[in-house]
């Protein structure tokens, strides 16, 4: 399936959240090396992703010695849909018809996508590693 009819939280969405939340706790601009560090997000990868968010109106990059990125708009203001869309080919839109389970089940994770915003998820269980649902174990390494 492709375009509308998926939606996928891949590495590339979630790379964009990561650094949205990043931006939202910093004082002061943060450069791609600083976020990427910070975040464990390859650098190269996430200086495409934040000019993607730069043209998508949720990240402004700042010019010269006290240069970097900052979010655009407060994170109340950001529905995690507008970040998955910025840097993903596919379109958040709800289902046409709603009779088929799988149909369903993807209208239900649209809403949640649409209405779930950067502020919600930095007032939640937001790690520092990765996105984890409030009920979900957290992510261990070995």
């Amino acid at each position: 399936m492709g375009g509308s009819s998926q939606l996928w939280l891949g590495a590339r969405s979630d790379y964009a959240i990561r650094a949205l939340a990043e931006l939202a706790v910093a004082p002061a601009p943060l450069t791609a090396k600083q976020i990427a560090r910070a975040r464990d997000i390859p650098k190269a990868f996430l200086t495409v992703i934040l000019s993607q968010l730069v043209r998508a109106g949720l990240v402004r990059s700042r010019r010269g010695r006290i240069g970097g990125y900052v979010l655009e708009r407060p994170p109340e203001e950001i529905s995690m849909a507008e970040v998955i869309a910025a840097v993903s080919d596919h379109r958040v839109t709800p289902p046409a018809q709603l009779t088929d389970p799988y149909q369903r089940l993807r209208g239900h994770l649209v809403h949640v996508v649409e209405s779930l915003t950067l502020a919600e998820l930095l007032a939640s269980n937001f790690a520092d590693e990765r996105f984890r649902l409030p009920d979900e174990p957290p992510v261990t390494r070995t």
